[in-house]
């Protein structure tokens, strides 16, 4: 773990800004891969500070997005 912010209201590419520039002043240089949720702006922010990073989706949350678009219930032709 590379640290905790409590944060009050939305996550914003602000806030994800923030955070990172964080973890840069205290010495995270290099990063190979962050796996992240789908939060706004974030994949942007990494880009432009990790340039060379790869940057995946976390696989717990592609799921959840996944179940919500797919019916519960089939329904017979």
């Amino acid at each position: 773990m590379l640290g905790f912010w409590v944060i009050q209201g939305d996550e914003s590419k602000a806030f994800w800004g923030d955070v990172f520039q964080d973890l840069i002043t205290r010495g995270l240089g290099r990063v190979l891969v962050f796996v992240t949720d789908d939060f706004h702006g974030v994949r942007e922010i990494i880009k432009k500070l990790y340039p060379f990073s790869d940057h995946q989706l976390c696989f717990l949350h592609m799921q959840r997005n996944l179940r919500i678009d797919i019916p519960k219930k089939r329904t017979q032709s």
